[in-house]
């Protein structure tokens, strides 16, 4: 076979001619490649005596695919091994998709959407398929799940040694040691994302946390798509198969884990949830504000003016004399300490963009920090600066090189990507480069954002529509704070035109809580534009995706019926067919009849044992002046018998105090319709021996729309038990809206009742928290101090496996060699997104799941 033809062969991607071609490259280096393809993904398993070095072999193996071209292959992994070795020890994705060749061939705004077929998923005992009306629900078999033996997950790369911040990294290992969760919050840019990252590797090894540690980005994950994540971290299934949020919670409530939450977008009450699910796990959390109670939270300020003044002078290319230490002081005061915003400052006088004494002058009070953006800002090319405002427009949140190519519609990003990062004014991580939060916040007080935001939302739309898969190999998250803008600007049409076209790939990708977000912007844009018919639509999925994940949810049977209305009243016969379907599988609970008969009786029941005491009271004042006999006759009425039936009560009504509820009244104010409250938790304790019943939310007047989101309750409480109950306020008509949730015992009998009440507003134009810049604080110039030298130290770290009484040194990070970013885009982006997937059948000597190494990894 010649070389050519061996070529051509391997471009329609025939496996042996691949193989062959990689063997070619590799061979002379002792490494045998054997190559496979299952489902769109080439699989290279490299052997050798050696261990193959990671990332020549992938960047030499990921070359050579991409030169092919092989339009049938989505993605190549890459895996090595030492020969007789039944374990790999190492591997890595390169994605091959489609996406990456064609993006910048921008269509037409207004490009017609390509026909789809039907997808469909399993989900508990229902399955789920997309139509022109919306998702159909039908009953079907529940599938077996397999399980994995540890958890497949990745963490991030490694940080250099942090300059301060001992006493938090002793409190929050010494809050471990005593089996805590940890929390750390404080304003943006004060490092709480590097103090995880230095604290993950002293725990990583932990044998507490012995199903592993997982870390979860700044991304708006909900707290389904975070349990989701985590299921399918440790449980295989049907890749058309989606667990329900019972099925989720049962299949992790024993699993040991250490989570990395590092500013999710999650409320305090979803973080007390996730301990109630994952009750021997714990969770280390990053935030701008507390959400963790004052036991485990650590506030964050800035750095001391020591480590202020040490973490300057090691930042500099330049030695610092004794007299120019009071100029760094005065520059770390000004700066109150900020590690971020000192960086910055370190890096102009490096690129000496100003000298040191310079920068000082300019930063006088106040807006000190705003005015060290402006004068990077002066000196940024403009294609810099459009990179910046590309990803202001998406909050910061990662994106890749291409998608930073097509959106700020430069030709070739490797140098300008390359250059901000040098000023570290971008970040990257998982293949993907994003914002610090201190950067975007004050970049949106210092450029012109509007046209950006206008080419992300309609390059969005066009990647949506012609790109199915578009949102699962991209970044989904994107999509909130562009919505967000586009519902501020009122860009109605685009946003129902960007959800619809979301919708299939965060159906397949099992991101529903994000899918659920975005409908609701569907909604509100649908109500702006008096659109019934879109309207209808989005309560329709809504309420399919809770029935989904909740059959017998009252939130499920609100939405299907609204939908059901409004489809009734334009006479849309197939489409009320399809909500009448999903709407008759809504199992809503009620009352039994004899519970309620029960329930009046025991309401009208007379106190028999007040009457008798009554009428015992006329002798008992008689005797007063009967002496003895009068004695006689109070004990003979004190020691006789009641009389059948007088002391006879439920047993439950005995133990009414032992019941105890946090609140009885909630008042959740005005909310708009079509619109979600921010939930309120009610805790529940039953200390009797007895259990205790709760019932369904009932409506008090013409309407009631409060929904329970999450419970850790049965419909019993059992004795000595404890459980929470998050209610919310989801109006759909104007109005007051009043309701009641009863407490009862076994035989109906109300002990205590919860009363709700909130009052439902017209949907103008909705409101959102949008992250606004900090209030300046007003500053005076600050006087220079006498010069004082200072002895560098290291800082050291007790360790906390043995009580924290020994001495402990950070570890030494691994390096991690620099590439410039250079064609194959695939390639240089891959050497920190290493993503552990399981071997195909074709490599028998490989087993599935690997060994976890020294080596810290990416989760994904």
């Amino acid at each position: 076979m010649t070389q050519q033809h061996t070529e051509e062969l391997a471009k329609q991607g025939d496996v042996n001619a691949i193989e062959a071609l990689i063997n070619e490259l590799i061979e002379p280096n002792g490494i045998k490649a054997k190559v496979g393809v299952k489902d769109s993904c080439l699989y290279v398993a490299c052997l050798g005596a050696e261990i193959p070095e990671r990332q020549a072999l992938v960047k030499c193996i990921g070359k050579r695919i991409l030169k092919l071209g092989i339009k049938s292959l989505q993605s190549a992994k890459i895996y090595a091994a030492q020969w007789g070795q039944n374990k790999t020890v190492w591997q890595q994705e390169i994605p091959l998709n489609p996406l990456r060749l064609d993006l910048n061939n921008y269509a037409s705004a207004k490009a017609p959407v390509n026909p789809q077929p039907a997808k469909q998923l399993s989900i508990g005992r229902h399955k789920v398929q997309t139509s022109s009306k919306g998702i159909i629900v039908s009953k079907a078999q529940q599938k077996e799940i397999e399980y994995h033996s540890q958890c497949l997950v990745m963490l991030p790369r490694p940080l250099p040694n942090l300059i301060g911040r001992l006493s938090q990294i002793k409190g929050a290992l010494a809050l471990l040691d005593t089996n805590q969760s940890i929390e750390f919050y404080g304003s943006e840019g004060l490092g709480k994302s590097a103090l995880l990252r230095h604290i993950l590797y002293f725990i990583h090894k932990n044998s507490i946390f012995t199903d592993g540690a997982v870390w979860f980005g700044n991304v708006y994950y909900s707290q389904v798509d975070l349990l989701q994540h985590l299921f399918e971290l440790f449980h295989e299934s049907d890749t058309t198969y989606k667990p329900t949020n019972l099925e989720t919670r049962r299949f992790l409530h024993n699993k040991k884990l250490v989570i990395f939450l590092d500013d999710v977008k999650l409320t305090s009450e979803d973080i007390q949830q996730l301990e109630l699910i994952l009750p021997d796990s714990r969770f280390i959390v990053a935030s701008s504000s507390q959400k963790l109670s004052s036991n485990s939270s650590i506030q964050l300020s800035g750095l001391s003016k020591r480590d202020s003044i040490a973490f300057i002078t090691q930042k500099l290319h330049q030695s610092i004399s004794a007299e120019e230490l009071v100029t760094v002081e005065a520059l770390a005061n000004l700066l109150s300490g900020h590690p971020y915003m000192m960086q910055l400052a370190v890096n102009c006088i490096n690129k000496n963009v100003c000298t040191l004494s310079e920068l000082v002058l300019k930063l006088q009070p106040p807006e000190s920090s705003q005015k060290l953006i402006k004068q990077i800002l002066k000196v940024l090319p403009t294609e810099h600066q459009n990179i910046l405002a590309t990803l202001v427009t998406v909050d910061g949140i990662g994106l890749s090189r291409v998608q930073i190519e097509a959106l700020s519609e430069a030709n070739d990003t490797s140098e300008i990507l390359a250059s901000l990062l040098d000023w570290n004014l971008i970040d990257t991580e998982f293949n993907l480069y994003s914002l610090n939060k201190t950067l975007v916040l004050a970049l949106k007080q210092e450029l012109v954002l509007n046209s950006f935001y206008e080419r992300v939302l309609s390059n969005f739309i066009t990647w949506a529509e012609k790109y199915p898969e578009f949102l699962t190999l991209g970044t989904p998250n994107a999509l909130i704070p562009i919505l967000t803008w586009a519902i501020e600007t009122e860009r109605y049409s685009n946003i129902l035109r960007l959800v619809k076209a979301a919708e299939v790939s965060l159906f397949l990708s099992k991101r529903w809580g994000l899918w659920k977000q975005v409908l609701k912007y569907g909604l509100q844009a649908s109500i702006a534009l008096n659109d019934k018919q879109n309207e209808a639509w989005m309560l329709h999925q809504l309420g399919s995706i809770a029935l989904c994940l909740d059959d017998t949810s009252v939130e499920a049977h609100k939405y299907l019926t609204s939908a059901l209305k409004i489809r009734e009243s334009l006479n849309l016969a197939d489409a009320v067919a399809a909500t009448s379907q999903n709407l008759k599988l809504v199992k809503i609970s009620s009352p039994e009849p004899d519970e309620i008969t029960q329930y009046r009786i025991n309401r009208t029941q007379t106190n028999t044992k007040l009457q008798f005491l009554a009428i015992a009271l006329i002798p008992l004042l008689c005797s007063v002046f009967a002496g003895l006999l009068a004695w006689y006759v109070v004990s003979h009425l004190i020691t006789s018998p009641a009389p059948s039936g007088a002391l006879s009560q439920p047993k439950e009504l005995t133990n009414v105090s032992t019941f105890n509820v946090n609140t009885s009244n909630l008042n959740f104010g005005k909310q708009r319709v079509n619109t979600e409250s921010k939930s309120e938790t009610v805790t529940i304790t039953n200390n009797s021996s007895v259990s205790m019943r709760i019932a369904e939310i009932e409506t008090i007047g013409k309407q009631g729309d409060f929904d329970i989101t999450n419970s850790t309750c049965a419909t019993a409480i059992p004795p000595k038990q404890r459980c929470n109950i998050s209610i919310v306020f989801a109006p759909i008509e104007t109005g007051e809206h009043r309701a009641s949730l009863q407490l009862t015992d076994s035989n109906g009998k109300t002990l205590q009742q919860i009363i709700m009440k909130g009052m439902a507003i017209s949907a103008i134009q909705p409101t959102y928290d949008i992250p606004v810049a900090p209030s300046p604080i007003i500053q005076t110039p600050l006087p220079l101090p006498k010069p004082k030298l200072i002895s560098p130290q290291t800082p050291k770290i007790i360790n906390n496996q043995h009580g924290m009484d020994t001495p402990y040194t950070a570890p030494t990070p691994i390096q991690t060699p620099q590439q410039p970013i250079e064609p194959p885009q695939a390639i240089q982006t891959e050497q920190h997104t290493d993503t552990v997937t399981e071997s195909p059948e074709v490599f028998p000597n490989i087993e599935t799941t690997p060994e976890p190494t020294e080596t810290p990894i990416q989760a994904n």
